[in-house]
């Protein structure tokens, strides 16, 4: 799954380079609070993550859309085990990397606001560890799948962006999820 991913930036990279010329091209940084569930587990990890962003627009109302993303705290929480006798653990979560492609719509409200949407594929590859004597000492969790998101903008300048939005990275059934509540700045060029 990683290699689709990678073809696909480098299609946008060569994508952007050809169409520099005649499109604008936005960058972005994202910050976001992080939301890790889990079926095995009662409590959710939240966490905090740092995204680059990068797209160019394939119409008036639609770009394509790259993100790469950095998980930078990780969260801890307090669970019970249970081999002979209940004892009490701590497990955290962090997220590695979320890399992901997708298709940003925009829906102009007026001239300085809009909503948005995010559909697309994300991978994430975060690290639980556990401080279990008897277990592993942590595991890395990869996954993948569709993304899909909300949000508004707002433009501050003509060419620069204020952006918030609720995106749920990947979401397996019976599993876990991944979700995000972000904000940042884009910048067109």
């Amino acid at each position: 799954m990683k290699k689709i991913i990678v073809i696909l930036c480098l299609f946008c990279a060569l994508f952007t380079q050809k169409t520099l010329a005649d499109k604008p091209v936005y960058l972005g940084v994202q910050a976001a609070k992080l939301n890790y569930s889990t079926n095995i587990l009662k409590q959710d990890f939240n966490s905090y993550a740092v995204f680059l962003k990068a797209g160019i627009p394939l119409h008036k109302f639609l770009a394509l859309e790259a993100r790469y993303g950095r998980g930078i705290s990780k969260s801890e929480i307090k669970d019970t085990y249970y081999l002979q006798t209940p004892k009490e653990q701590t497990i955290s979560a962090k997220l590695n990397t979320l890399i992901g492609i997708y298709f940003a719509a925009s829906l102009p409200v007026n001239n300085k606001l809009s909503l948005t949407g995010l559909l697309g594929y994300s991978q994430v590859d975060g690290r639980v560890k556990y401080d279990i004597p008897e277990s592993f000492d942590s595991i890395l969790k990869s996954s993948g799948g569709p993304s899909i998101g909300i949000g508004l903008k707002y433009h501050i300048q003509p060419k620069v962006l204020l952006e918030t939005e609720w995106t749920s990275y990947v979401s397996r059934k019976n599993n876990s999820s991944l979700g995000a509540v972000s904000g940042g700045l884009t910048y067109i060029f």
